[in-house]
Protein backbone atom coordinates (compact mmCIF):
# COMPACT_ATOMS: atom_id res chain seq x y z
CA UNK A 1 0.00 0.00 0.00
CA UNK A 2 2.80 2.20 0.46
CA UNK A 3 4.83 1.46 -1.99
CA UNK A 4 1.38 2.51 -4.26
CA UNK A 5 0.89 5.57 -2.54
CA UNK A 6 4.57 6.85 -3.16
CA UNK A 7 4.48 5.59 -6.73
CA UNK A 8 0.72 7.96 -6.73
CA UNK A 9 2.65 11.06 -5.41
CA UNK A 10 5.79 10.53 -7.91
CA UNK A 11 3.58 10.53 -10.97
CA UNK A 12 1.51 13.86 -9.17
CA UNK A 13 4.58 15.68 -8.68
CA UNK A 14 5.79 14.64 -12.26
CA UNK A 15 2.53 16.01 -13.85
CA UNK A 16 2.27 19.40 -11.60
CA UNK A 17 6.53 19.61 -12.84
CA UNK A 18 5.44 19.18 -16.80
CA UNK A 19 2.47 21.87 -16.58
CA UNK A 20 4.54 24.41 -14.42
CA UNK A 21 7.15 23.61 -17.29
CA UNK A 22 4.81 23.93 -20.09
CA UNK A 23 3.74 27.64 -18.68
CA UNK A 24 6.91 28.49 -18.26
CA UNK A 25 7.79 27.99 -21.57
CA UNK A 26 5.15 28.94 -23.63
CA UNK A 27 5.45 32.19 -22.06
CA UNK A 28 9.12 33.24 -22.69
CA UNK A 29 9.96 30.69 -26.20
CA UNK A 30 9.57 33.07 -29.38
CA UNK A 31 6.50 32.00 -31.16
CA UNK A 32 7.92 31.75 -34.23
CA UNK A 33 10.96 28.60 -32.11
CA UNK A 34 8.59 25.85 -33.63
CA UNK A 35 9.07 23.92 -36.88
CA UNK A 36 6.57 23.86 -40.32
CA UNK A 37 6.75 21.90 -43.47
CA UNK A 38 5.41 22.42 -46.73
CA UNK A 39 5.85 21.92 -50.48
CA UNK A 40 8.15 23.51 -52.77
CA UNK A 41 7.89 25.85 -55.94
CA UNK A 42 10.67 26.79 -58.47
CA UNK A 43 9.40 30.52 -59.03
CA UNK A 44 10.40 32.49 -62.53
CA UNK A 45 9.58 36.05 -64.22
CA UNK A 46 7.48 35.11 -66.93
CA UNK A 47 5.82 37.92 -69.38
CA UNK A 48 6.50 40.51 -66.24
CA UNK A 49 4.71 38.06 -63.84
CA UNK A 50 5.98 35.67 -61.30
CA UNK A 51 5.03 32.25 -62.29
CA UNK A 52 5.31 29.28 -59.91
CA UNK A 53 6.01 25.02 -61.09
CA UNK A 54 5.52 23.11 -58.68
CA UNK A 55 8.04 20.81 -57.60
CA UNK A 56 8.18 16.78 -56.28
CA UNK A 57 9.51 17.89 -53.06
CA UNK A 58 9.15 19.44 -49.24
CA UNK A 59 10.77 21.16 -47.14
CA UNK A 60 10.92 21.55 -43.38
CA UNK A 61 11.91 24.28 -41.38
CA UNK A 62 12.97 24.79 -37.93
CA UNK A 63 13.20 27.95 -36.50
CA UNK A 64 15.45 28.13 -33.49
CA UNK A 65 15.76 30.73 -30.90
CA UNK A 66 19.09 31.77 -29.76
CA UNK A 67 19.93 30.93 -26.18
CA UNK A 68 16.96 29.15 -25.64
CA UNK A 69 18.20 25.83 -23.96
CA UNK A 70 14.96 23.90 -24.45
CA UNK A 71 15.88 23.94 -28.47
CA UNK A 72 19.86 24.20 -28.29
CA UNK A 73 20.70 21.06 -30.96
CA UNK A 74 24.69 20.92 -31.66
CA UNK A 75 24.96 23.69 -29.76
CA UNK A 76 23.79 26.44 -31.75
CA UNK A 77 24.55 29.52 -29.90
CA UNK A 78 22.18 31.92 -32.41
CA UNK A 79 19.00 32.24 -33.77
CA UNK A 80 18.79 30.31 -37.19
CA UNK A 81 17.15 28.12 -39.36
CA UNK A 82 17.25 24.19 -39.71
CA UNK A 83 16.30 23.35 -43.16
CA UNK A 84 15.87 19.87 -45.21
CA UNK A 85 14.32 19.63 -48.34
CA UNK A 86 13.33 16.00 -49.51
CA UNK A 87 11.44 14.48 -52.50
CA UNK A 88 12.64 13.37 -55.85
CA UNK A 89 12.62 17.26 -56.95
CA UNK A 90 15.93 17.47 -55.06
CA UNK A 91 17.50 16.89 -58.48
CA UNK A 92 15.67 20.45 -59.28
CA UNK A 93 16.84 22.13 -56.61
CA UNK A 94 20.64 20.70 -57.28
CA UNK A 95 20.71 22.15 -60.31
CA UNK A 96 19.25 25.81 -58.87
CA UNK A 97 22.54 25.64 -56.56
CA UNK A 98 20.79 25.23 -53.04
CA UNK A 99 23.20 23.68 -50.91
CA UNK A 100 23.48 20.10 -50.70
CA UNK A 101 23.69 19.83 -47.15
CA UNK A 102 20.00 20.97 -47.04
CA UNK A 103 18.78 18.46 -49.31
CA UNK A 104 17.63 14.82 -48.11
CA UNK A 105 21.23 13.11 -46.76
CA UNK A 106 21.53 11.35 -43.43
CA UNK A 107 21.20 14.19 -41.00
CA UNK A 108 17.52 14.12 -40.10
CA UNK A 109 17.59 17.51 -38.99
CA UNK A 110 19.39 19.02 -42.38
CA UNK A 111 21.79 21.89 -42.81
CA UNK A 112 21.60 24.84 -39.89
CA UNK A 113 21.91 28.60 -41.66
CA UNK A 114 23.07 30.61 -38.56
CA UNK A 115 21.42 34.23 -39.02
CA UNK A 116 23.34 37.03 -39.63
CA UNK A 117 21.66 40.13 -40.72
CA UNK A 118 17.64 40.34 -40.84
CA UNK A 119 16.30 43.35 -42.38
CA UNK A 120 12.50 43.78 -41.38
CA UNK A 121 9.41 44.86 -42.98
CA UNK A 122 6.51 44.99 -42.04
CA UNK A 123 2.79 44.60 -44.42
CA UNK A 124 5.08 43.53 -47.13
CA UNK A 125 4.27 42.06 -50.32
CA UNK A 126 4.02 38.27 -51.35
CA UNK A 127 7.28 36.54 -52.33
CA UNK A 128 5.49 35.23 -55.07
CA UNK A 129 2.20 36.62 -55.41
CA UNK A 130 0.60 33.41 -53.45
CA UNK A 131 -2.50 33.46 -51.47
CA UNK A 132 -3.05 31.03 -48.28
CA UNK A 133 -5.70 28.66 -48.70
CA UNK A 134 -7.45 30.38 -45.87
CA UNK A 135 -8.10 33.78 -47.14
CA UNK A 136 -8.12 34.59 -51.35
CA UNK A 137 -8.03 38.15 -49.25
CA UNK A 138 -4.71 37.79 -48.33
CA UNK A 139 -2.52 39.99 -49.75
CA UNK A 140 0.19 41.36 -47.50
CA UNK A 141 2.93 39.56 -45.01
CA UNK A 142 2.11 41.03 -41.57
CA UNK A 143 6.42 40.58 -41.72
CA UNK A 144 9.16 39.84 -43.93
CA UNK A 145 12.08 39.39 -43.12
CA UNK A 146 15.50 39.37 -45.47
CA UNK A 147 18.18 37.36 -44.16
CA UNK A 148 21.77 36.54 -44.76
CA UNK A 149 23.59 33.95 -42.69
CA UNK A 150 27.12 33.21 -41.46
CA UNK A 151 29.56 30.91 -43.50
CA UNK A 152 32.98 30.93 -41.60
CA UNK A 153 34.58 27.45 -42.81
CA UNK A 154 34.50 26.32 -46.15
CA UNK A 155 32.43 23.33 -45.27
CA UNK A 156 29.47 25.69 -43.81
CA UNK A 157 26.20 25.53 -45.36
CA UNK A 158 25.79 28.25 -48.00
CA UNK A 159 22.40 29.12 -47.62
CA UNK A 160 22.53 32.52 -49.61
CA UNK A 161 19.64 34.67 -49.08
CA UNK A 162 16.54 33.59 -48.03
CA UNK A 163 13.36 35.38 -47.09
CA UNK A 164 10.41 34.94 -44.48
CA UNK A 165 7.26 36.54 -44.70
CA UNK A 166 4.55 35.96 -41.58
CA UNK A 167 1.13 35.08 -42.92
CA UNK A 168 -0.53 33.94 -39.18
CA UNK A 169 0.71 32.50 -36.10
CA UNK A 170 0.42 28.52 -38.02
CA UNK A 171 1.66 30.08 -41.50
CA UNK A 172 5.08 31.30 -42.95
CA UNK A 173 5.81 31.82 -46.60
CA UNK A 174 9.71 31.01 -47.27
CA UNK A 175 11.87 31.95 -50.75
CA UNK A 176 15.62 31.16 -51.28
CA UNK A 177 17.51 33.46 -53.08
CA UNK A 178 21.07 34.20 -54.46
CA UNK A 179 20.86 30.79 -56.70
CA UNK A 180 22.80 29.69 -59.52
CA UNK A 181 19.87 30.02 -61.94
CA UNK A 182 17.45 32.52 -62.43
CA UNK A 183 14.45 32.99 -60.41
CA UNK A 184 14.04 31.44 -56.28
CA UNK A 185 12.60 28.59 -54.63
CA UNK A 186 9.70 29.34 -52.32
CA UNK A 187 7.51 27.18 -50.13
CA UNK A 188 4.53 27.60 -48.16
CA UNK A 189 5.04 26.18 -44.53
CA UNK A 190 2.20 25.47 -42.44
CA UNK A 191 2.95 24.93 -38.17
CA UNK A 192 4.32 21.20 -38.12
CA UNK A 193 4.54 21.54 -34.38
CA UNK A 194 6.87 19.75 -31.80
CA UNK A 195 5.70 21.72 -28.94
CA UNK A 196 3.56 20.42 -26.78
CA UNK A 197 -0.85 21.51 -26.93
CA UNK A 198 -0.46 23.51 -24.02
CA UNK A 199 2.83 25.37 -24.35
CA UNK A 200 1.46 26.06 -28.22
CA UNK A 201 -1.59 27.98 -26.84
CA UNK A 202 -0.30 29.86 -24.68
CA UNK A 203 2.93 31.24 -27.95
CA UNK A 204 -0.42 31.55 -30.01
CA UNK A 205 -2.22 33.88 -27.29
CA UNK A 206 0.76 35.92 -27.31
CA UNK A 207 1.36 36.26 -30.68
CA UNK A 208 2.41 39.48 -32.14
CA UNK A 209 4.33 39.08 -35.67
CA UNK A 210 5.47 42.77 -35.70
CA UNK A 211 7.10 42.93 -32.09
CA UNK A 212 7.91 39.08 -31.49
CA UNK A 213 10.17 39.16 -34.77
CA UNK A 214 12.03 42.23 -34.75
CA UNK A 215 13.28 40.71 -31.02
CA UNK A 216 13.57 37.61 -31.58
CA UNK A 217 16.11 38.71 -34.61
CA UNK A 218 17.72 41.32 -32.93
CA UNK A 219 20.13 39.33 -30.03
CA UNK A 220 22.28 38.08 -32.72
Amino acid sequence: MLRRKTFAQACAFLAVFWLVGEVFFGFVRSPFADTFTGNVYVAAQKNGFVQLEPLNAQVRVEIIDKGFVYDRVDEVSKSGLRIKFTGEGIETLKRYGVDPKLLGGEDPHGGLCEVRTSDTRNHANLFAGMKTEYSEQEMRYITAHDMTFYKVASDDVDCKTIHVGTVRFDNVQIAFDGLSSPGFVFADLKRDSHIGFLQRMIMKLRFNAEKDWPKFLAIN
